[in-house]
């Protein structure tokens, strides 16, 4: 039987999808962040707008902590293709004939660059 005033209970999303997830930010947004990489990989079309919000959230949690948008992009990049790899969801694209994960690791590029809080003092 398990003791409730124990720390070691961990959700099912949680030991699913943040395990993977090697970035400094809170665990609910690792569970998001890796479920949304995963889905997107399995559905592209239908899932894009939930994986956008949950790397916009966590590009924020990112920026808080002095990581730049290039370091934010690398580490993504990485996360996604080793979700893709681990998860044998390294299909090829019908439309560019590039994996999956790629184009996915450089439109997740795309909305960093385009989410980044530009200096406008210059």
């Amino acid at each position: 039987m398990r003791d409730p005033d124990s720390n070691s209970h961990m959700p099912i999303g949680e030991r699913r999808h943040a395990r993977h997830v090697d970035l400094p930010i809170d665990g609910r947004l690792k569970t998001r962040l890796g479920r949304a990489i995963t889905n997107s990989l399995i559905k592209p079309s239908s899932a894009l707008p939930t994986l956008r919000h949950a790397v916009q959230s966590a590009s924020v949690a990112l920026r808080a902590q002095g990581f730049t948008d290039a370091t934010i992009a690398a580490k993504l990049a990485l996360l996604i293709q080793s979700l893709a790899l681990e998860g044998g969801l390294d299909a090829d694209s019908i439309v560019s004939g590039k994996p999956r994960w790629q184009e996915l690791s450089e439109r997740v590029a795309e909305w960093i660059a385009v989410d980044s809080p530009h200096d406008e003092s210059l």
